[in-house]
Parts: structure tokens; sequence; C-alpha cells
């Protein structure tokens, strides 16, 4: 194995990128000048730079800051994954490629994709469904073989690369005493932790979704709708998922219930309990259980807890984006849409069961 070269906690600096680019071999020295290299910060929770060559895509660049804990992602983990890609059919088929890279271990460099996000926010009604459906078709089957290819790792006896054998999401741990301290020492999002220490429906439904928490194979742990890139090519439709970051040994059904909900509560703002929404998870579960060969009424149980518990995280980074005098109205919103459904578990749970048997 060559060894690295920097220092691992240290991310790379902006005016670093283009020599590291070319030090590494992701460029030509000749390319960057007859072509020329074009280095766009896109960003947002990381460092990460879109690299093009002569106007064309060329590679993404991720460089993680020191760990704040438990609640952010690493490097560690992408590179994980890409092992396994090297392995696994089922994994590569979903997981960028990632380009030769001897320096800075903060820092992973990814094939760039030509996909589109998975979600429109401008479609109508019917195009909503439209879109919705072409989704399932695209992803259920792929998502499924991907988690069937990894359940060894979850096996009983089993060793999963060390930065993949990690704890249930973070969020899950709010309410049970053991959360990551960073969370609660954070001033931008007290006013959302606070509500969650404070909301009955909301402490005992994160610890249910803890409770029935079940190491399965491999997950992806982030499913939004700019994780999920579309694919055409040659008359071919498919997808890709970036952003492995925060990737472990889980639970399945988190995935999905990062599908179902914050897909269209992203993109379009959509009440994440509406008939509509339940019917789009139906399909999904359907869909996905077909190939994975899990028992649909058993994902179903599990998923309206996870699909809450999605809310309060994405609450929580809401809140961690504004500035501390910034109204909370988005946040709220978000933690009264989680309780609502904590407190219809139950009933959500039927209506979902219904659907898919």
């Amino acid at each position: 194995m060559e060894p690295s070269r920097g220092v691992a906690a240290e991310p790379l600096a902006p005016r670093d990128v283009i020599p590291a680019l070319i030090s590494e071999g992701v460029v030509t020295a000749e390319e960057a000048v007859t072509s020329g290299v074009m280095v766009q910060d896109v960003g947002r929770s990381h460092q990460m730079y879109s690299v093009s060559v002569g106007g064309v895509p060329r590679a993404y660049l991720k460089s993680f800051g020191p760990s704040r804990g438990a609640s952010d992602g690493s490097a560690a983990k992408e590179r994980a994954v890409a092992a396994l890609a090297a392995e696994r059919p089922a994994v590569a088929a979903l997981v960028p490629r990632h380009l030769p890279w001897r320096g800075p271990q903060a820092v992973v460099v990814t094939e760039a994709q030509p996909g589109r996000a998975a979600w429109a926010d401008e479609a109508d009604g019917g195009e909503q469904g439209a879109l919705w459906s072409d989704l399932v078709r695209r992803i259920a089957k792929p998502l499924a073989d991907f988690h069937r290819a990894t359940r060894d790792l979850a096996a009983p006896g089993a060793r999963p690369p060390p930065a993949l054998a990690a704890k249930p999401p973070w969020v899950l741990a709010l309410a049970s005493g053991d959360a990551a301290p960073e969370i609660w020492q954070t001033q931008h999002i007290t006013r959302a932790t606070g509500r969650i220490s404070a909301d009955p429906w909301l402490c005992q439904g994160l610890r249910a979704a803890r409770g029935i928490w079940r190491d399965m194979c491999l997950i992806h742990a982030d499913l939004k709708h700019d994780n999920v890139l579309l694919l055409d090519r040659d008359g071919v439709s498919g997808v890709v998922i970036i952003d492995w970051e925060m990737a472990r040994v889980g639970d399945p059904a988190w995935d999905i219930a990062a599908l179902a909900v914050r897909l269209p509560m992203t993109a379009l703002g959509e009440d994440p309990w509406s008939e509509r929404t339940i019917e789009r998870t139906a399909e999904l579960l359907s869909a996905y259980t077909e190939v994975s060969r899990l028992p649909a009424p058993a994902v179903a149980k599990r998923l309206p807890a996870y699909m809450a518990a999605w809310l309060v995280m994405s609450a929580i980074q809401h809140q961690s984006t504004q500035a501390p005098d910034t109204s909370d109205d988005g946040a709220s919103e978000l933690l009264d849409k989680a309780a609502l459904g904590f407190s219809r578990r139950e009933q959500i749970t039927r209506s979902l069961i219904r659907a898919v048997s």
C-alpha cells in the first residue's frame, strides 16, 4: 500500500486544489495550459469542488475537515465503500468510481457523473406522480441488489471495515442519553434540541425508532434528492448514488424511509403523511421488497418511525445552517410533522401494510 502524504486531519486548502490534481494525475499540466482547468466550489457541509477540463466535467473532489463527532461523515467511509465496489458488482453499480489519490487522506476524488438530481420541483401534480414512478423503476432493483450483496457484513461474527461498523444514526440517540456531545453543545440548534427534549411524542418516537433498528446490510444512510442522480445513456436509464460519507452497516428500511420522506419534502414541501405520500411509499416498498426478498409488512412496520426520525434530523440540519437570530419556522414545521408521524405511527403502518398486501 502506498504511504499517504499530508496530514490526515487537515482538509485541502482551496489554493492547493489544482496543484494537487496535477500531482495526483487527475489532470495533466498540459491540460491545465492548453485546455484550462476550472474548479468550482459546490460544497455545503464540506469543501467540495467540481473539476472541469476544457469545459468538460472530469471529477469531484471532496475535502473533509476535522471530525465533529458522530454527526458528520468521513473520507474513510467513502474509501471503504469504494473498496467494496471494486469487489462487488452490485455495489459498483451504484457507487461512482473513485480516482487514484495518494494525497491527504481527508480527501476523496470521484469521477464526475453526468446525471441529474432525482426530483424536480417545477413539476405539477401529474408529472410528480410520473417522476416518482420513474424513480422507483430506476432505483428499487439496484438498491435492493446493493443491500442483498452486503448482508454478509452484518452476519454473526462478521468483521466489516471499521469505518462502516458504526452505531445507528445520531438522531436516534437524541432521546436515549448517549447522543453525540456536539449535538447538545452546538448553539445554532438549541431551539430544535430543546423542543425535542420537551416533546413527549418526539422523545418516545425516537426511542421507539432506535429500539426497532436492525443491522442487516450496508446502507447509504443519507439518501436525498441531490444524492440520487438519474442517468440516461444510449437509451438506457439508470441511477447512481453519490456522497457515501455516512454509510454504515445498518437497517435497509432507513434508506427506504429517506427516499419516501426526504425527496417529496425537500423538493415539493409535501405532507409526509398524506394519502398520496403513503401510496408512493407503498409503491417503492413493493418494488424494493420484490427484489430484496424481505417481507414487505415487516419493513413497513419500521418505515413510519424512521420517516419521522428523518424529519427530526432534517429539522436540526435546517436550523444548523441558519444564523442564531434567524426565525426557526422551518425547523419547527418539520418537528411538528415528525411529532404527528410518531403519534400516528400505528395508523400509518396499517395503511402501508394494506397497500402492499
